[in-house]
């Protein structure tokens, strides 16, 4: 399948913590038009600069999506704007995580 553009609402999510189930949530919800914003390593930036986001479930759902530079960042800053943020990391990094995010939320 061939990556789909992404139409947005002015509803911003930013999801901290975007590695594999970050980036599920984020792939559905772009799938459904939500503004998205994923937050996260280094390494899976550059994976999805080069490769689509690719989300499937057992279901057959699947959706493919080229994401825009500012749709996968590495800094906490993005959660400033934001109008919800979902955190996903693994909860021995929650503390840390808080601490990312306190100076934008």
């Amino acid at each position: 399948n061939k990556a789909k553009p992404v139409t947005q609402s002015s509803f911003k999510v930013v999801i901290f913590g975007a590695g594999s189930i970050g980036c599920y949530l984020g792939g559905r919800l772009l799938s459904s038009g939500v503004n998205v914003v994923m937050v996260g390593r280094k390494t899976m930036q550059e994976r999805l600069r080069t490769s689509p986001l690719t989300v499937t479930d057992y279901e057959g759902f699947r959706f493919h999506s080229q994401l825009a530079e500012h749709q996968y960042v590495t800094s906490a800053e993005a959660a400033g704007n934001a109008d919800l943020v979902l955190v996903t990391v693994k909860s021995a990094a929650t503390s840390e995580a808080g601490k990312q995010l306190a100076p934008w939320v």
